[in-house]
């Protein structure tokens, strides 16, 4: 998904929340974009479903199976989707990919701000 937004990485940035958002009541995890086919279950369901080699992977396109590739593509996209909002309290951080983007956060916010470019492919 960063990926298709690559012409914003100077204004663009990705929100570190804390792993408690997960004991909300009402959280749902999905295996993929929410967007695509995938599936919705509830925390305790789908967490344990979940590869976390897979999702944190560098690479997905390494493997010739283009079936392979269209599914490790939308492991990595997997979902915490959590009702209503995201209070402020939950976010401890943000990653963004470059310099311009760390002085325009840090410019607005006092969050502690990483430069990790590897996100914004």
């Amino acid at each position: 998904m960063l990926s298709a937004r690559r012409s914003k990485n100077d204004i663009i940035c990705v929100l570190r929340i804390k792993n408690t958002i997960l004991e909300i009541e009402g959280v749902i995890v999905t295996d993929k974009n929410a967007a695509r086919d995938c599936w919705f279950k509830t925390v305790n369901e789908g967490l344990p479903l979940l590869s976390t080699d897979e999702i944190f992977s560098t690479y997905w396109t390494k493997n010739d199976d283009y079936l392979e590739k269209e599914r490790l593509k939308g492991i990595k996209c997997a979902e915490v989707l959590v009702p209503y909002c995201v209070k402020p309290d939950y976010i401890f951080g943000a990653y963004v990919a470059n310099e311009i983007a760390l002085n325009k956060l840090c410019k607005i916010s006092n969050i502690n701000v990483i430069i990790k470019n590897n996100l914004f492919f």
